[in-house]
């Protein structure tokens, strides 16, 4: 049940008589840390969240809140059921932005309270108050129905189901075991229910980057989800599809061509006002090419390659046929760009953003031939479709015969060697 969340408390008092105090809480616009000090972390919001109705009766605890900039509209409900051999005393309480239940008991060693919670969670960008308020309380409805147990079973399914396909098995190394498990857990948490919106670069896990997504997404998430949770690659990638009117508009104001994604958004447009680190890493486009193109090939959705796939890679193959540029030798270059090496900034020839470049022109050329009628639909002819083959084809690797290795850039091993002998510890 994706709307659910559910804890089971218990206490019991060890060796007297215990006078028990449980206070269960829903919590709107909480202070988060201070992040005074990192370079990398943006001005927070204060109070992001509007409130719009706060009920507490009984066990039932209820707020709905609206996102200031965004208009997105949440509701969170929750209730309770609550156990104890002796008296139980609750009360409940709430306003804007806490709804509150109290719950005391007083118990001998060998009793125990039992308090199990279950919260319902919603959210829409064009649904009503009581709409929602609905929604969470229907949700919470149906998790009532099954119970406590009912609620435990569905999830060992579910995650029984996850583990077969998607447990590494690490041998020697306990430790290194439960990090790797600890990790597949946390990526099925973070994007198993991405419903067509973005993976965050932070999962669940915290408030940095402030819930953006970023070519992480594409690069690490995706590919670890295309083989464990299929379904949620496809909607995270549809995500990216209902943000391109935004990136294309973004390539017009760049005097370019398709669709230029943002390097870092929650809604579909640019997040990053640095350029250098931010916009010019055009190579995202590329990586939300590839994890189309790599679902594809995993799943055979057929569908979801018309559908989807099709727009999103043609759009960034117009980008990079416009980007770039063939010079009087016939080689095609993509020069003032930043690769993932985000202290390397606007160089010219990424061998990374090139390689990537390449393998997306030759895949849109490709399913543009398997889909020709959606294809031209697009707006694509063979001309176009010819014109990205013979740039990928011509498409300079960076490459350092005296070393003999591919170099970072352009020019990248021409750089002053780093002094690591006369570098301190910090």
């Amino acid at each position: 049940q994706r709307a659910i969340a559910a804890v089971e408390y218990e206490v019991e008092p060890v060796d007297t008589r215990t006078r028990i105090v449980i206070q269960s809480e829903l919590v709107a616009n909480e202070s988060l840390p201070s992040s005074d000090g990192d370079p990398r972390a943006a001005q927070a919001l204060q109070s992001p969240l509007e409130p719009e109705e706060d009920l507490a009766i009984g066990s039932r605890l209820r707020l709905v809140h609206r996102t200031r900039r965004s208009g997105l509209r949440v509701a969170v409900a929750a209730d309770h059921v609550v156990d104890a051999p002796g008296e139980i005393t609750t009360s409940s309480e709430s306003n804007t932005d806490v709804s509150r239940l109290t719950i005391t008991s007083v118990l001998d060693p060998g009793q125990r309270l039992r308090v199990q919670k279950t919260v319902a969670h919603g959210w829409s960008g064009a649904r009503s108050r009581p709409a929602m308020s609905d929604q969470v309380e229907a949700a919470l409805a149906a998790a009532a129905h099954g119970g406590w147990d009912g609620l435990v079973a569905e999830q060992r399914d579910y995650l029984d189901d996850f583990w077969a396909r998607a447990d590494v098995e690490v041998h020697g190394d306990e430790e290194i075991q439960q990090a790797v498990r600890f990790a597949l857990f946390h990526v099925l948490q973070a994007g198993a229910r991405a419903e067509q919106r973005a993976i965050p670069a932070k999962g669940l896990t915290g408030s940095g980057y402030d819930g953006h997504a970023f070519w992480d997404t594409e690069m690490f998430v995706l590919p670890l989800l295309t083989y464990t949770a299929p379904k949620a690659v496809a909607e995270a990638l549809r995500w990216r599809q209902a943000t391109l009117p935004a990136a294309r508009d973004r390539a017009t104001q760049l005097g370019l061509r398709g669709a230029a994604f943002p390097w870092r958004t929650i809604d579909g447009s640019e997040g990053s006002a640095y350029w250098p680190a931010g916009t010019a890493a055009f190579h995202v486009a590329a990586d939300i090419a590839h994890a189309a193109v790599r679902y594809t090939a995993a799943t055979g959705d057929l569908d979801f390659e018309r559908e989807t796939a099709l727009e999103l890679l043609v759009e960034t193959a117009r980008l990079w046929r416009s980007l770039g540029h063939h010079d009087h030798h016939g080689v095609f270059h993509i020069d003032g760009i930043t690769g993932p090496d985000e202290y390397s900034a606007v160089v010219d020839d990424n061998t990374y953003t090139n390689l990537m470049a390449r393998s997306n022109l030759l895949a849109a050329a490709d399913v543009c031939e398997r889909h020709p009628e959606e294809a031209t639909r697009l707006g694509v002819d063979e001309e176009e479709s010819a014109a990205w083959r013979d740039a990928a084809e011509a498409v300079h690797i960076p490459y350092n015969e005296e070393i003999g290795v591919h170099e970072q850039h352009a020019g990248f091993t021409r750089h002053q060697r780093w002094d690591f002998a006369n570098t301190g510890a910090d």
